[in-house]
């Protein structure tokens, strides 16, 4: 147990303390303890014994209740249920205790009374109470009973939500401390927390509180899950999220194969795709996969789920590669001042989108961790500096910890300011400045070219290989730059989702990456790359505008192999507009013939679709050209086409949002369906400029 190590000057305390009740019958606790704090370590034995019995509180004290437990204690009484017209069972709470001088003064603790007779003492020794407990029969469930079946175990025991994982209440208090006797670490990603293009916005979500933090959302969320991976020796790397429900039918396939990248490219590596459901509509947070053989995009589904297993399995087991440290603010937020400390997101925002990466690091990591040549090693991994968000006061044992890493040569960079608490030296910076401070320390691992805020990299090194992987976070703009690595020589370029692999070779680590919206690469330096074909780094085509006459067949979701003739149209265009069809989910065929003038000392033919709402598939002269789920919506048909006249089939499937309409969509903006850009023919020159 440590959760007493934010109140290090309590030192032997004696008490016994009935409470009144400001309202006679609802609310009684009894509390004897005996708390011992020493530097290192303490004994706690509590009784506490807390009744809230909302149902029978009348209407006219209910208001008076309701303020009493909310402004001194943020204690909500939960309300009946519309569903069920009973009260639930569990009261949620979020607590921030903050113990200061006013609390604490020459080791003798000043009672603070709160309320008809409450003492704020006697809340937070029941919340150390709860974490006790919690900590003492639940959180090693996996390791003392799991194991011992010869199973791996991760359970979802803490809420994240906006940084609530640091919080009592709806959460456990502490993310690592309450996922530490798990064999992985766990997170989700519902409710529309993640949106793509949302990172720099608060913005509208079904969950919580309806308000979503970009910030946390996009920068802490999934590297909480995958530092504890990273940083806990028995969970071997692996994280996991359950990922993708409750965001409704309008999170089509290019959302999810961006958000599948969006935690891969952080370090997650296993998932639970929610949900399938034995019902069909069922509105119990959609989407639901399948939905009975009436969704259009499950095929597409399929293909996103084996490109993350291929990809999953590349990084995991690999050890990643970064170059901050991050504190984790939790003990920094309940040791200051009622919300006074600085959130982590904050420094990561400004480290991430510079493209130096971290993991975050806990207090108790810290502790068992070795500087080692000016490094900070923890587990497998090793940080270059530790980075402090700022707090007015932190645990006197996180202060002593940090000092003696400092003296054994680790560069620590305390944030804005240092704690009040902390008497000795420290370098101090302001977060905006944070990310160049380090570059100037040479405290860098990879460096784009340009401004690209939003191109992701994950760096990780496994059986002498290094692998990068790259993913264009950015919804509206492309990554066309070059990004200078740590290493150089042969190398081979993975579309694991196009499924092709080429090689390429730098002698100074210098490499061209070109990425459009949610598109992605993996690029690994390891040895046998050659016979792979030769990566085109400056890529020369001819293109050719197509617009033809074509015929159009709808297939409704209800039976996807009958397709009826909508007609013929020499441009293309919204099929679920409001003046054509609305409310159309299904499949829709395009048939179009078109000729091709293939010039001479051409190396490939691209059929480049455009924009496409949502999935395609492609067909030349009758021959299978594979399928897109996302952009780009180009296809290699070189061994498909020929000159002359060609045949181009071409199936695009959409979501059921048109058809279902469901509360949680309305989050999102539904996307258009069908073929809706300019569609064109690219001839790929033999240029060896590599």
């Amino acid at each position: 147990v440590h959760i007493l190590y934010y109140m290090p000057d309590i030192h032997d305390i004696v008490l016994t303390a009935p409470v009144s009740d400001p309202l006679g019958k609802t609310v009684s606790v009894k509390l004897r303890n005996r708390v011992h704090i020493s530097k290192a370590q303490f004994r706690l034995t509590v009784s506490v014994v807390v009744v809230l019995k909302p149902q029978k509180i009348e209407m006219r004290h209910r208001v008076k209740t309701e303020l009493l437990l909310h402004d001194v204690f943020n204690i909500f009484i939960p309300r009946k249920s519309q569903r069920t017209g009973s009260y639930p069972g569990i009261v949620y709470s979020v607590i921030y205790p903050h113990l200061t001088e006013s609390l604490i003064s020459e080791r003798r603790f000043i009672r603070k009374e709160a309320g008809e007779g409450l003492s704020e003492f006697v809340l937070i020794m029941f919340i150390v109470l709860l974490i006790y407990l919690f900590y003492k029969h639940i959180h090693r469930l996996g390791i003392y009973h799991v194991n011992k079946s010869g199973l791996s175990s991760s359970a979802r025991l803490v809420i994240e939500d906006m940084n609530s994982h640091a919080h009592m209440g709806v959460s456990a208090g502490h993310y690592f401390r309450s996922l530490e006797g798990q064999d992985m670490s766990g997170m989700d990603i519902v409710l529309h927390q993640v949106i793509p293009g949302m990172a720099d916005y608060t913005y509208t979500s079904s969950a919580s509180t309806g308000v979503a933090d970009g910030e946390f959302y996009h920068y802490i969320l999934a590297k909480l899950c995958s530092s504890q991976a990273h940083l806990t020796g028995h969970m071997e790397g692996r994280a996991m999220c359950e990922v993708f429900g409750a965001y409704g039918w309008a999170e089509d396939l290019p959302m999810m194969k961006w958000l599948m990248d969006f935690l891969l490219v952080r370090g997650v590596n296993h998932f639970v795709p929610h949900a399938f459901s034995p019902d069909y509509p069922d509105p119990d947070c959609p989407p639901h996969f399948g939905a009975e053989g009436k969704d259009p995009s499950f095929e597409g589904f399929c293909a996103l789920m084996r490109y993350t297993n291929k990809v999953s399995h590349l990084l995991t087991g690999t050890v990643h590669k970064a170059n901050a440290a991050l504190l984790y603010h939790a003990e920094g937020e309940w040791a200051g001042r009622y919300r006074n400390a600085m959130t982590m997101q904050k420094p990561a925002k400004v480290l991430y989108d510079s493209h130096i990466d971290f993991d975050i690091v806990s207090m108790d990591m810290l502790e068992t961790a070795k500087v080692i040549d000016g490094k900070l090693h923890i587990a497998k991994e090793s940080f270059d500096c530790l980075v402090v968000p700022y707090t007015d006061h932190m645990p006197k044992r996180l202060a002593d910890i940090i000092n003696k890493h400092m003296r054994d040569g680790l560069r620590v960079f305390f944030i804005d300011a240092k704690p009040e608490n902390v008497d000795f030296d420290c370098e101090i910076t302001e977060c905006g400045n944070i990310a160049q401070k380090l570059t100037e320390c040479g405290f860098y691992d990879v460096r784009a070219e340009g401004d690209y805020p939003h191109l992701r990299i994950y760096h990780s090194v496994g059986d002498g290989s290094h692998i990068f992987m790259f993913f264009n976070e950015d919804g509206a703009s492309a990554a066309d730059t070059y990004v200078k690595l740590p290493c150089a020589g042969e190398y081979a370029v993975l579309d694991l989702l196009g499924g092709t692999i080429c090689s390429g070779s730098t002698s100074d680590g210098r490499i061209k990456i070109n990425l459009v919206p949610y598109e992605s690469r993996i690029v690994i330096f390891t040895e046998g790359t050659s016979r792979f074909v030769r990566y085109n780094e400056n890529q020369k085509y001819l293109s050719v505008k197509l617009e033809p006459e074509y015929s159009l067949e709808l297939a409704e979701s209800e039976n996807m192999n009958e397709f009826v003739r909508a007609g013929n149209f020499d441009s293309f265009f919204n099929i679920t507009s409001k003046d054509f069809r609305p409310e159309f989910s299904g499949k829709m065929r395009y048939v179009f013939k078109f000729n091709a003038d293939i010039p001479g000392g051409n190396e490939k033919v691209l059929l480049d679709l455009g924009e496409v709402g949502s999935v395609a598939s492609v067909k030349i002269n009758g021959e299978e050209s594979g399928g897109r789920i996302c952009p780009p919506y180009s296809f290699d048909i070189t061994k498909q086409v020929k000159d002359g006249e060609n045949t181009a089939e071409i199936v695009v499937s959409n979501t059921l949002a048109y058809k279902v309409r469901d509360a949680f969509s309305g989050f999102l903006a539904i996307s258009p369906s069908g073929i809706l850009g300019d569609v064109t023919l690219k001839f790929v020159s033999k240029s060896s400029d590599t």
